[in-house]
């Protein structure tokens, strides 16, 4: 199974995306997130993540554990 490539998933998203789900994808970081200005929910649990960029305002619900 090929590794997952979070610039190429995030690149296919549209901008104005309400949800993103990157759970369990073994990721050792996020990056920005800045162009998604429609944000409201971010998934990013279960992964290997020390810290989180920058998040819109607008974010309602984040869902980072573990």
């Amino acid at each position: 199974m090929a590794a997952f490539n979070i610039e190429e998933y995030l690149d296919s998203l549209p901008d104005d995306i309400e949800e993103i789900n990157v759970s369990l994808k073994n990721l050792t970081y996020l990056p920005s997130l800045e162009r998604f200005y429609n944000l409201k929910i971010l998934k990013c649990s279960y992964n290997q993540l020390t810290s989180l960029p920058e998040l819109n305002t607008y974010l309602q619900n984040l869902y980072c554990a573990s």
